[in-house]
């Protein structure tokens, strides 16, 4: 029928528009708890909050030992003239 009827703008069309839209819809959402949620308020309160905690930085201040396992790009010698005071000359 959608290859005979298609996308124009007809009866059927518009028929199968609907009917996807109410179909789409969500009517409750279930809580971590186990608690249901039917309110719209609610309901994107709950998922904004979901959102929010999943994509929440949780590295914390452990730099240190993070970069003890990075590995060394810059070799021995060169970090140390890196890291040497500078003289006057190259002020």
């Amino acid at each position: 029928m959608w290859l005979e009827k298609g996308d124009r703008n007809s009866k059927f069309f518009h028929q199968f528009a609907s009917e996807r839209r109410r179909t789409n819809k969500i009517k409750k959402l279930v809580t971590e708890e186990g608690g249901v949620v039917t309110e719209e308020g609610e309901m994107q309160a709950l998922v904004s909050g979901y959102y929010k905690i999943l994509f929440e930085s949780h590295a914390g201040d452990r730099l240190d030992e993070l970069l003890q396992h990075a590995l060394v790009k810059v070799p021995g010698e060169m970090k140390q003239a890196l890291c040497r005071e500078i003289s006057t000359m190259e002020n």
